[in-house]
């Protein structure tokens, strides 16, 4: 191996050049994150919409459960699964105040289990009709971890373990199934 024609004259020794390099690779491999890429920002098209405003009104619902139920951590994450829908959604994302969750005065393990089943089914449908690649990449993501929050969920219910995903669910039931735990703030009845 010969030395570079920069480092002749130098004082920089093939040692010297091979320590920099050992240095380099592990300066790569303590910090990956760093190297890391931003995801595409979502651009949903059509029907894609509609799967996100519903994975942000489920996810809005599930962080007050997390919250009810004194999960701050869990609570916190999804208040992230949130803040990134209404990104993805931009303009076409519901107003804060569009919606109330309404969950009974006692949170249950049962409740976190309805709740999380309703994502990862509603997740699993959305993912087979989303047309944009970073909403579907978006949706994965969240359906990843929906899928390990359910598990737990299933666990604190003390229920068995559901093994693969749950069946996929037409986003107008689920939305029959949303509408229990939500309400319309100011909306006339009469």
């Amino acid at each position: 191996m010969s030395v570079p024609r920069q480092c002749i004259g130098s004082g920089v020794t093939r040692g010297a050049l091979l320590r920099g390099g050992a240095a380099a690779a592990l300066g790569a491999a303590i910090a990956p994150g760093a190297a890391r890429a931003a995801l595409p920002a979502p651009q949903p098209q059509g029907d894609d919409v509609g799967s996100l405003q519903f994975a942000l009104l489920a996810e809005q619902v599930s962080a007050a459960y997390y919250t009810a139920a004194g999960d701050k951590t869990t609570a916190k994450r999804k208040a992230q699964h949130v803040a990134k829908l209404i990104a993805g959604l931009g303009a076409d994302a519901p107003a804060a105040d569009d919606f109330a969750v309404r969950l009974p005065a006692k949170v249950t393990p049962a409740l976190g289990v309805r709740i999380e089943t309703l994502l990862v089914r509603s997740y699993t449908t959305a993912l087979a009709s989303t047309t944009d690649g970073s909403t579907r990449l978006l949706l994965a993501r969240l359906l990843a971890v929906d899928s390990q929050l359910l598990t737990v969920a299933r666990a604190a219910a003390k229920l068995p373990p559901v093994t693969g995903l749950p069946v996929p669910i037409d986003l107008e039931q689920a939305g029959e199934e949303l509408d229990a735990l939500l309400s319309v703030p100011n909306y006339p009845t009469t």
